[in-house]
């Protein structure tokens, strides 16, 4: 059976091999050593991501919002570039592929659309 290379990456845990245990009977296994280092996680996500983008993004946590046809939902901007953000939400349910992104402490009020989502992530580009 194949192993993994060496620094992998699976569903939010990074990891390794160690080929140099023995099984009870004697043959060799390769043991998967997994971390779930919030800062391997991260860095291999933006990693992912960097491939994609345009403009160089800065890692920013702060409040925000999703404005569209009079209504509000709450996020959190985790990048910011001058072409997008990265947002993180709650629930991605309900959220239209065009609003306002609204950040009072930037400040910050700009119209965007979606261009990628994963599990509670938005990527928006700025119209």
């Amino acid at each position: 059976m194949g192993g993994f290379a060496p620094g992998w990456w699976f569903g939010g845990l990074t990891g390794s091999t160690d080929s140099t245990s023995r099984g009870a009977n004697g043959s060799r296994q390769n043991l998967v050593i997994l971390s779930n280092s919030r800062e391997a996680t991260d860095s291999a996500y933006n990693a992912r991501m960097d491939e994609h983008r345009s403009t160089p993004r800065r890692r920013i946590l702060k409040t925000g919002s999703i404005e569209f046809a009079g209504s509000k939902i709450a996020c959190t901007v985790r990048n910011l570039s001058e072409a997008g953000a990265a947002l993180e939400v709650v629930t991605p349910l309900f959220i239209p592929e065009r609003f306002t992104l609204v950040m009072p402490s930037e400040p910050l009020k700009r119209p965007c659309h979606i261009v990628w989502r994963k599990d509670r992530r938005i990527g928006v580009a700025f119209d």
